[in-house]
């Protein structure tokens, strides 16, 4: 025989719908059940969600359901709390994050989870997922405090409900702030480690998202080999997939590796290929950053461009929300190697005023001022804005590029890219054929 006194839990949403279906009063559900009134108050409230499997069975029959109708049929240790869920509201509303999901132009996916978060009996697991979208809005907008907050909160339900897929996606976001905050060498740790726990758990369906922050975190950190790999890998698992946007961000990353091994023809390749996709799915935030990485390839290669074609997207770039490719030095390039040194010098100042930036472009357009310096015959003027660069480099733990360009201030031999052979074949045999 069941024990009776087993706690389970109750769906309220599904008791309050189904006494006004039945036009049920409380007091005679009440009395039916054999408890209090105040007691059906609350189970239809929402404000207790624990109930006796004694007391569910009695109440099921009184409106005419079975037991399982009226349960949630969650463990307990997986169903989310009343004060669980006044917490999630509390952060949705006092934190301001409808206006992060309004200016993020996914202001119908916040109404959706406040009206989740309204009706009491929700699992961990619906939990884990909005706090994981309040996480992404909050990174969205700059606000990394906030989003290390509610992705340790993501975490918290998701280890409660064992989902591995949003708590391996959650962790990998908290790395990616670490990069967003210059904390690069600190990512490429904890991405390390994280794949070693996926491998052990053999957890897959994060890979992806895993592979393709492991190449931005190896190639800033001058691992060309492993960034090399790992942006293929991404590229691979999006490529077969519907998720076109991290597609598209995975060719052109594989792109700008293939311009730091000085393979600009194949780079453009890639970025062809970007483009085309980011214009067959309407991708419109793509747009700006895809054409000024190939301005940026196509000046390499001796192409002049219009001064007023770079400035005109960069100033579409800069009201894009968020964009994971920093794109101001591509531009910065593009004009410098057109000949338009003082505009992009320009550039470099509006780069820096910006609101926001990563610490590691900042060290990337001190580095492109002190090669513009150098080039332009400015002996005495290079060295400090190449030692301000490898000091934000050093900063960011990106020891390498901090190196070369204090080697740059010291000596006057600029950084340069080195072509590998036996990568540029594994990233001309992973170009995709459509």
């Amino acid at each position: 025989m069941p024990d009776q006194s087993r706690i389970v839990r109750l769906n309220n949403r599904r008791l309050r719908e189904r006494i006004q279906e039945l036009g049920l009063k409380q007091w005679a559900v009440a009395r039916q059940t054999g408890v209090a009134r105040r007691t059906v108050i609350r189970w239809i409230n929402g404000e207790v969600s624990r109930i006796t499997a004694e007391n569910l069975q009695n109440l099921a029959r009184v409106v005419s359901l079975s037991p399982a109708d009226l349960s949630t049929e969650l463990p307990l240790d997986q169903a989310a709390s009343t004060e669980e869920q006044q917490q999630a509201v509390t952060s949705m509303l006092s934190q301001s994050m409808g206006e992060m999901f309004l200016r993020s132009e996914n202001y119908s996916a916040y109404e959706q989870m406040l009206n989740a978060l309204r009706h009491p009996g929700i699992s961990m697991q619906q939990l884990a997922s909005i706090y994981l979208h309040m996480m992404a809005a909050a990174a969205m907008q700059h606000e990394f405090a906030r989003a290390r907050e509610h992705g340790r909160q993501c975490i918290t339900c998701a280890e409660r409900c064992q989902d591995r897929k949003i708590e391996f996606t959650a962790r990998i976001n908290l790395a990616i702030i670490n990069s967003e905050t210059g904390q690069v060498s600190l990512m490429h740790d904890e991405l390390e480690t994280l794949m070693a726990m996926m491998e052990s758990q053999n957890h897959r369906s994060s890979l992806g998202a895993l592979h393709l922050n492991l190449a931005r975190a190896c190639r800033l950190m001058a691992e060309p080999a492993r960034a090399t790999r790992f942006a293929i890998d991404a590229m691979q698992h999006y490529g077969a997939s519907r998720d076109h946007m991290t597609y598209v961000e995975s060719l052109v990353l594989v792109a700008i590796i293939c311009m730091d091994l000085g393979a600009t023809e194949l780079a453009l390749d890639y970025l062809a290929l970007a483009q085309r996709r980011a214009e067959r799915e309407n991708l419109a935030v793509w747009h700006p950053p895809v054409r000024l990485r190939q301005m940026e390839a196509e000046s390499s290669l001796g192409r002049q461009q219009s001064s007023e074609e770079v400035l005109a997207v960069l100033e579409r770039y800069d009201e894009i929300v968020y964009v994971p490719i920093d794109c101001y030095h591509a531009a910065v390039r593009a004009l410098h190697q057109s000949g338009q040194a003082p505009l992009a010098v320009q550039v470099i100042d509006r780069g820096l005023e910006r609101q926001w930036i990563r610490p590691q472009e900042k060290a990337m357009l001190h580095l492109e001022l002190a090669i513009i310096r150098h080039r332009a015959g400015n002996v005495e003027l290079f060295a400090q804005p190449a030692r301000l660069a490898a000091e934000l480099f050093s900063g960011c733990g990106m020891h390498t590029r901090a190196d070369s360009a204090l080697r740059f201030a010291e000596t006057g031999e600029e950084p340069r890219s080195r072509s590998n052979e036996g990568l540029l074949s594994l990233l001309r045999e992973a170009l995709p054929q459509t």
